[in-house]
């Protein structure tokens, strides 16, 4: 699993996409694997794994052995052009895939449709307002917001007492909640308790 933000860096364009995956980064752009080595994946993160901190304070791991770094690669100037696409990251981000990643916090992904934060140390969850689709599981959230969108949620094992009004739910997940009484959703066509 790709580590959040992930990226491709050529030797001089850096490629960002919808998801945190390098595969689907590669498939996107028609990146192709080659030798010599035409692509360096990497990873940029804060330290402490709050996607709230301050771009400048993100860190870059490079996803390849150093004795296979092309001669044209810099790994100080690749996380200055990297850290410039953070905001682009966040901004046009549809996929996370962040479980049992010790994250604390989520900034607010405007277009983000999916996402599994589960087994995270997230306590709170930000309005997102294009989710379709939240594995929260095994987390300390105890309220989420109203998702206007949201058609799947597995809220299983958390301290969750109960779940505002959303329209488009239609499957729940929610074993192992402090939650005594659903509120009528139309479209919930599936419960999981």
């Amino acid at each position: 699993m790709c580590r959040p933000a992930s990226m491709m860096v050529s030797i001089n364009e850096i490629y960002i996409g919808p998801t945190d995956s390098h595969e689907n980064i590669k498939s996107i752009h028609s990146l192709t694997d080659s030798f010599p080595i035409r692509y360096v994946p990497i990873e940029i993160y804060p330290d402490d794994l709050d996607f709230t901190r301050d771009p400048k304070d993100w860190k870059l791991h490079t996803d390849l052995l150093k004795s296979d770094w092309p001669d044209w690669y810099n790994e100080k100037e690749a996380e200055i052009a990297c850290r410039d696409k953070i905001p682009q990251w966040i901004a046009n981000l549809k996929e996370l895939d962040c479980d049992c990643i010790a994250i604390k916090e989520l900034p607010v992904f405007p277009k983000l449709r999916q996402l599994d934060c589960s087994y995270t140390a997230i306590k709170e969850f930000p309005v997102m307002p294009n989710l379709v689709e939240l594995d929260c599981s095994y987390t300390d959230i105890e309220e989420l917001p109203v998702m206007p969108k949201l058609e799947s949620l597995d809220c299983s094992h958390t301290p969750i007492k109960e779940l505002p009004v959303m329209p488009k739910l239609e499957r729940l997940y929610c074993r192992c909640t402090a939650i005594k009484e659903l509120l009528v959703m139309h479209n919930l066509k599936n419960v999981y308790r």
